[in-house]
Parts: C-alpha cells; structure tokens; sequence
C-alpha cells in the first residue's frame, strides 16, 4: 500500500514507525504520529477509530516440523503445543487471548515456549524450532509460496481481528484523510 501511495502522490512524504496497538495509540494520543493503523478497535476517549480491513490469524509452524498437527488439530490440543506469543499491549495477543478464552483456554493453560516482539522475529523463530505461532495469513504469504512456513488447521477455532485507523479525536489532516481513502 505504501509502495503504490508514493507512486500516486510521489510529493507527499512517509514516514513508517512500526509498534504494537499500545505504543501507536499512545504516539498518536500524544501528538507524535498524525495517525496509526492498529488492531482493532480499542477504547481510548481521546482517539476516533475507523475499521477498514479484516484479516484471519492462523496457527503456522516451520515446514519441517514433523510433530504438529499434520492432520489438523482441535483448540483444546494447544495446552501441548510449543508456541510463541507476540508481548504484552499487543493487538494480536489480545485478539487470541479472546477467541482462546472462548473455547474455555487462557494463556496459563499454554506451553509459552517464548514471547516476542514482532512478527517478523516469531517468523524466524519458527524457521528453526518445534514451536507454533499465530500469524496473520497476510504476513507470511510469501513464506508460505516458498514453503518456510506451514498452516495448522484448527478444526474448531477461527481467530479474525480487525485493522482500523486510528486518529486524534478533532484533529485530522487532509493527508490522513487522503492516505484513508486511498487504503479503503
């Protein structure tokens, strides 16, 4: 999205700061960003949210990985899985802690093998361990095409979340507007 925004608007200049759900709606809370593109929609007063894009985490693993669930898996099989969870603040998180607990799990029922901080880190991570993560299925398209990563289905849980904007309440540009637009 960025990549075509500049070719259509070469003029306007970007500036990427990448951070989990807490840190971008405290930036921007703050002043320090004009807007954010977060995880869902949380609850700041002081913030305007706009949903603008669904996306479905699913349970991955390395290619290699021989002992998990080659032929799917149930939630209540994930008490014995390795996996690797994104940090505390963490939109991702909370978005599985919820459906988790909707099955009747909660993080302390888990094997939390390690916390990170970046989807990026938890893609290599997995590359060289037995462990599992959930991942968008936008973020790990390509790792998926070259066969790094894998999908483990899950034949009762479906985690989705929301993507929104997130701006200061009265306080938005015609930039952001414009930027909005141009995603939608």
């Amino acid at each position: 999205i960025l990549s075509r925004f500049k070719k259509r608007y070469p003029e306007v200049r970007l500036t990427l700061c990448n951070g989990n759900t807490e840190l971008i709606e405290r930036m921007v809370a703050d002043e320090k960003l004009d807007f954010g593109v977060i995880e869902g929609n949380a609850g700041n007063p002081q913030l305007h949210y706009e949903t603008f894009m669904e996306d479905e985490l699913v349970l991955v693993t390395s290619a290699g990985n021989r002992s998990l669930g080659r032929d799917g898996m149930c939630a209540a099989d994930l008490t014995s899985v390795p996996l690797v969870i994104r940090e505390t603040g963490s939109g991702t998180l909370d978005v599985v802690e919820r459906a988790l607990a909707a099955k009747g799990l909660s993080l302390r029922s888990l094997n939390i093998e390690m916390q990170l901080g970046s989807t990026e880190s938890i893609k290599h991570y997995l590359y060289d361990s037995g462990a599992a993560a959930f991942l968008s299925v936008q973020a790990i398209r390509e790792e998926l095409r070259h066969g790094l990563l894998r999908v483990i289905g899950l034949s009762d849980l479906s985690v989705t979340r929301c993507f929104s904007f997130v701006s200061l309440r009265g306080r938005r540009s015609r930039l952001v507007d414009l930027f909005e637009r141009f995603c939608v």
